[in-house]
């Protein structure tokens, strides 16, 4: 009971280390999260997706709720053991945020205790656990995964809990000592299949170690070790499968897949921008091999440690070097081997070549001078399914725990505490001093409006725009908010594997309203498609189209130059209500369409007709940012001559004191432009016969505003 209660106490003081580490998020349990990213809210929705089908007894495989009506494979979002931890604490009635939120610090809280148990061990006591778990757990790494959403890179204590079998089993080997060690491998699968190859790249460190190492237990611990990694094998054997279908094979990769043009091409795939008939398989392959690159450590992010905002940054951090070096000088030839092993895992998380910066292409030297990585990529099959380079600096933080904990235990009782309580607590509160924690927490509660869909007409939904990669975090959310109307959608943020992807492209490429609706926001007129497809749809059992006449600002650092994506474009709206009548909702910045049931056997709609034309602004086309000072000038508006409408999507941010209101002038009318501040609001306006130009002015104060897609109609004017 005395151990029990240790641990016990250990776990709160690590769950009170998560609590500050992902301050301010533990505030907001039930409606905000960290982390506006795809993987974010595509988690949220498998949990409570998997917590519907268990609970209703449904074990299928295969979900038609995303990707309808192909259908996606669960199993290929990996991961599953902590998916279903998520789901188990919705069974105990969390709602869904709530249960993800608390699946994070829990992740934080386990792994503190899996690398504390580490460190209890090589130090020979508690503060060498504290210092170890500390550094293993508040991290640049494990907050730059929590941001990105990934909450089962977070869960990595399962990592030094199997270094610790290893290294029991190196003490004093017996047959029960392996079969803890090869349970304790085989359990990391169902949770993550990345850190199952990392423990295997682990697994093979140390039995080279242990063979150079003459001792009285090398040749027992040697043969027990494979035995004990067999075990695993033939344990998980049953998931072996599902882990090649998650993770398509990789194609071979050199230099010249790193090339500036073939950078350049894997960028507009990940962004969504090349057309989605020019996706064949040797595009989409070398867009794959490009993560290599991207996913490297760079020598300069490597020396900075900090807390970037971009994940793929992420490094163990200054303070995990501190501890680590500060280990290595008080332990000597006894923390040599971790400190090499840091060294080597460290190298491999540079990837294939050495990066300055983080910037492709590669520098034309670098590319005459592989490095460890790319023979092992090339050359080790299981190697190649890590094709993140930076998250095996999970592996070095490991090891510099380790060795951290190694050397205190050549310290005396008092000095141990001494180091180890402060760092500890420096690398719990490190987001609260460092600045990490000044990044906003994402809004994760539903619009109210999708809930109206209830009463629209029944069918599965195509919300516009549909992309195959969600370039902005508002695309994103639109399989996470699903589980607001629970309809089956076309949309699917996975596309991600090759296979899923030229399923979406050959079935979208058929249907020429899905190749209208896809990447809508971005593409120029003219636009058509045909009623027969339209038919085609409805018989496949889709009964509604869903726009957003309102969309929340996207944070620059999170959606780049890619945040147009999502606003229509006028002569798009002219298309859908001429197709599809008055929308069936039009409420709160959603709108939706319902596909006729007496769409015509014939004929096509098309965007002739519509003069519609982009104002030049002399600013950037994409977006305007601008300050209008509350005077009558303002900021004109050439309409020309026979303008009947004027449309534009407006932003205002959110209200500063004394911020002015803004009013269109057009003739002697005076319009207030009803704005919500903080998102993107598309606007329509009637221009009065014989006007040519219009203002926007500010009244009562200044006035922040950005404009996109300013665009007028012109009678008599060929579109």
């Amino acid at each position: 009971m005395r151990a029990a209660g240790r641990w016990a106490a250990w776990a709160l003081l690590y769950l009170l280390g998560a609590v500050a580490f992902t301050w301010p998020m533990p505030q907001h349990l039930a409606d905000a999260v960290w982390g506006d990213r795809f993987d974010t809210w595509t988690t949220l929705w498998l949990i409570d997706h998997l917590h519907g089908r268990l609970m209703s007894g449904d074990w299928s495989e295969t979900s038609q709720a995303i990707l309808y009506p192909l259908g996606y494979n669960l199993w290929s979002f990996g991961h599953v053991g902590v998916q279903l931890v998520g789901v188990a604490l919705m069974a105990l009635g969390l709602p869904v945020v709530a249960a993800y939120n608390v699946l994070n610090l829990l992740a934080f809280t386990t792994t503190g205790l899996g690398a504390h148990a580490l460190g209890r061990r090589l130090s020979g006591g508690d503060a060498g656990g504290l210092l170890a778990g500390a550094t293993f757990t508040f991290n640049p790494y494990t907050y730059g995964e929590m941001a990105a959403g990934c909450v089962e890179l977070v869960a990595a204590g399962l990592l030094p809990l199997y270094a610790l079998s290893l290294v029991r089993l190196s003490d004093a080997p017996s047959p029960r000592r392996a079969v803890v060690a090869g349970l304790t491998l085989a359990v990391i699968g169902p949770f993550n299949w990345y850190y199952t190859a990392f423990a295997g790249m682990f697994t093979g460190v140390f039995w080279l170690w242990r063979l150079i190492t003459p001792s009285a237990t090398r040749a027992k611990t040697l043969t027990l070790l494979p035995l004990a990694v067999l075990g695993a094998a033939l344990t998980n054997a049953p998931l072996i499968p599902k882990v090649r279908q998650e993770t398509p094979s990789r194609v071979e990769i050199s230099a010249e897949s790193f090339s500036e043009a073939r950078w350049r091409d894997a960028m507009t795939l990940t962004d969504g921008s090349v057309p989605l008939q020019a996706l064949t398989e040797e595009r989409m392959e070398s867009a794959d091999t490009m993560q290599v690159v991207i996913n490297s450590t760079s020598l300069q992010n490597l020396a900075r440690g900090g807390f970037p905002t971009n994940p793929l940054e992420s490094t163990p951090g200054r303070l995990a070097w501190i501890v680590g070096l500060v280990g290595l000088a008080a332990s000597g030839r006894r923390g040599l081997p971790w400190a090499v092993f840091t060294l080597g895992f460290t190298t491999l998380t540079l990837g294939p070549f050495v990066q300055l910066d983080a910037t492709p292409p590669l520098p034309e030297w670098s590319s005459h001078t592989p490095l460890p990585y790319y023979a092992l990529y090339n050359e080790l099959p299981f190697f190649a399914k890590a094709y993140r380079p930076y998250r095996i600096g999970v592996l070095s933080l490991m090891c510099l725990s380790a060795l951290g904990a190694v050397g205190l235990a050549a310290l005396s009782d008092r000095a141990r505490w001494a180091l180890a309580g402060p760092l500890a607590l420096a690398m719990m509160s490190q987001p609260l001093w460092t600045g990490a924690a000044d990044r906003a927490l994402a809004d994760a509660r539903h619009p109210e409006a999708y809930a109206k869909l209830n009463d629209a007409p029944p069918g599965a939904v195509i919300e516009l725009p549909l992309l195959y990669q969600p370039a902005t975090p508002a695309n994103a959310r639109f399989q996470y908010n699903q589980l607001a109307h629970r309809r089956p959608m076309l949309n699917c943020n996975q596309l991600i594997r090759r296979t899923d992807l030229a399923r979406f492209r050959d079935y979208v490429s058929q249907n020429t309203l899905l190749t209208f609706a896809l990447d809508l926001g971005r593409a120029q007129p003219p636009y058509g498609f045909t009623w027969a497809d339209v038919r085609a749809l409805k018989d496949q059992g889709f009964g509604l189209i869903l726009t957003h006449t309102a969309l929340p600002e996207e944070l620059a650092q999170l959606a780049g130059d890619q945040e147009h994506a999502d606003r229509l474009r006028q002569p798009a709206w002219d298309m859908l209500d001429a197709a599809f009548g008055p929308p069936v909702l039009d409420a709160e910045g959603l709108r939706a369409y319902a596909l006729p049931e007496d769409a015509p056997a014939e004929g096509e709609v098309t965007s002739a007709g519509h003069a519609w034309v982009d104002l030049d602004l002399k600013w950037d086309s994409v977006t305007l940012h601008l300050t209008l000072l509350p005077n009558e000038e303002g900021l004109a508006l050439p309409l020309g001559e026979g303008a009947t409408r004027l449309s534009m999507w407006a932003l205002r941010p959110e209200a500063a004191p004394g911020e002015g209101s803004l009013t269109l002038v057009v003739g002697d009318a005076r319009l207030p432009l009803p704005t919500t501040p903080g998102a993107w609001t598309r606007l329509e306006r009637a221009i009065p016969a014989g006007v040519t130009s219009a203002r926007l002015i500010a009244e009562g104060g200044p006035a922040r505003l950005r404009l996109s897609a300013v665009q007028v109609e012109r009678a008599g004017v060929s579109p």
